[in-house]
């Protein structure tokens, strides 16, 4: 019996995932070219190759994004990674026009409005290069490569108290929001280590999917799982799963890694936050479970610990009236 050619680039770009996620890019990239000659007019092959040529290979990228982009035109991820690679090779115009039409399709795209800046920025057009950046901080508001880009907009504009402050805010590490890109969560789909189930789970966790959420994460739940953050949104995906006396569990477990320097994050306000989540969510579980006193006890530390944790003190109050608690 013939194999279908669907099936025979499927094939190769399920493999393409698995490599890609593990980062063994040059074999994922190996799986993609056979699966685009294969089929070449699917786009995700086209897309994921893209994907893993666009720093190290711009030309390549180039070539082939445009080719993605012409089956699918309105996905504006291709549209990033292609503006990236153009302006590896010095094509600005051809890179702006992809980031504006990012822009369009997804107007949320932080890179989108980053990269136009950065583009302005090179172009001594200051004044929009300061609204592209303006609206990228809006968008991820902790990106240091944008507060670097507004920081020189601003001296060359004349306001020297706000480059000073953007720079200041420059030197702090970047926290990125990623852009929307359904195609790379299947890639993720494709991960096996822990690292990557424990991103699925907080992935489904985000989106408040959380029976999802709680089965990803019991295949790397155990005595040895020493990190908080996983065993806080495990827990978290039990609560909202109505399991309350295993998120009990959980939760504590996040407490009880806290308390062990080698485990715990090295910036003090993620340790506290981190704690006061866990108190937090510990609180909804005893409220639910009718245990007042415990739950109370709970919000206050979490007052302690995070005095504008806005959610609780609504929390703390429908637990005393819950409870009959004077």
């Amino acid at each position: 019996m013939a194999v279908s050619t669907s099936f025979r680039s499927d094939a190769w770009g399920q493999l393409g995932k698995v490599y890609h996620i593990h980062g063994w890019e040059t074999e994922a990239a190996q799986c993609y070219r056979r699966a685009a000659d294969i089929q070449p007019t699917e786009f995700r092959w086209l897309y994921y190759l893209g994907m893993i040529a666009y720093k190290i290979n711009p030309k390549e990228a180039a070539d082939v994004l445009a080719r993605a982009i012409r089956l699918n035109p309105e996905y504006a991820p291709a549209h990033i990674y292609c503006a990236y690679a153009l302006r590896r090779l010095g094509r600005l115009e051809g890179a702006k026009c992809h980031l504006e039409r990012a822009k369009g399709f997804d107007p949320q795209n932080p890179f989108a409005e980053l990269w136009l800046g950065e583009l302005a920025l090179t172009a001594k057009q200051f004044e929009a290069a300061r609204d592209h950046l303006q609206r990228a901080l809006a968008l991820n508001p902790e990106q240091s490569e944008a507060y670097a880009a507004i920081a020189q907009v601003a001296l060359v504009l004349g306001d020297v108290e706000a480059a000073n402050r953007y720079a200041q805010a420059a030197r702090n590490p970047t926290q990125y929001t990623e852009m929307r890109d359904p195609l790379w969560w299947e890639v993720i789909k494709a991960g096996v280590t822990a690292r990557w189930v424990a991103e699925r789970g907080r992935r489904y966790l985000w989106e408040g999917d959380f029976e999802h959420a709680a089965t990803e994460l019991e295949v790397i739940i155990s005595d040895k799982q020493k990190n908080p953050e996983v065993w806080l949104n495990y827990g978290i995906a039990l609560l909202f799963t109505e399991r309350y006396n295993e998120a009990i569990v959980a939760l504590g477990n996040v407490l009880a890694a806290l308390r062990h320097s080698d485990n715990q994050p090295k910036n003090p306000e993620e340790v506290a936050d981190l704690s006061a989540q866990s108190y937090y969510h510990l609180g909804l579980a005893y409220e639910r479970t009718e245990r007042f006193e415990k739950a109370i006890a709970a919000y206050q530390k979490v007052i302690q610990l995070q005095p504008d944790f806005a959610n609780t003190y609504n929390a703390l109050g429908l637990a005393y009236w819950k409870g009959g608690i004077d």
